[in-house]
């Protein structure tokens, strides 16, 4: 085995043994992610044997459980109303709920609003990479044309990181776009 494992040879890995895998964006890059009976299914087969292998699980495990119950005493609701994108100012309670919070909630907030900044930004690069992909092919179609339109006379190797991107970018509520564009 090289020393350069990739998210997606641990994919290819999981896929193999049947692991269940979800991806998530951590610090605007995609990672591959299991839960820990994936990591106790992968380490039934590590090189390393799989007594060394569970016993990495259980310290990781340990070490992820004590750290969890560190973050609990984070009280969410003062991070969340620090984050919050309000379109009002706080009330007196509001207010005097901020002013009880503690150094590390206040560490939290920043985290929370650097990954809400990080993920934005990753969402918004790639919408406009869907639109720069699609542009020429709208534009050789008739008005009112649609998304499926232009993705069936794309080449399939535009299709596959249209797909790609989409599979990134879950859309929640509504979208507000532009109606002359």
């Amino acid at each position: 085995m090289t020393d350069d494992f990739t998210d997606a040879d641990a994919q290819t890995l999981c896929d193999r043994l049947g692991i269940e895998t979800k991806t998530v964006i951590v610090d605007g890059q995609p990672r591959v992610v299991i839960d820990e009976a994936g990591m106790r299914r992968l380490a039934d087969h590590a090189p390393i044997g799989a007594t060394a292998a569970h016993a990495m699980v259980d310290q990781a495990t340990a070490a992820m459980r004590d750290h969890a119950r560190h973050l609990n005493r984070i009280r969410t609701d003062v991070v969340t109303l620090i984050t919050a994108r309000a379109t009002r100012p706080l009330d007196d309670a509001e207010q005097a709920l901020v002013a009880t919070a503690t150094r590390a909630e206040l560490q939290a907030a920043a985290d929370q609003a650097a990954r809400l900044i990080a993920e934005d930004t990753a969402y918004i690069a790639g919408l406009d990479r869907i639109r720069k992909l699609t542009a020429p092919y709208f534009a050789k179609l008739p008005a009112g044309a649609t998304f499926g339109d232009a993705m069936a006379i794309m080449p399939p190797a535009e299709r596959a990181e249209l797909d790609a991107i989409a599979a990134t970018l879950p859309i929640d509520g509504d979208v507000i776009v532009d109606p002359d564009a």
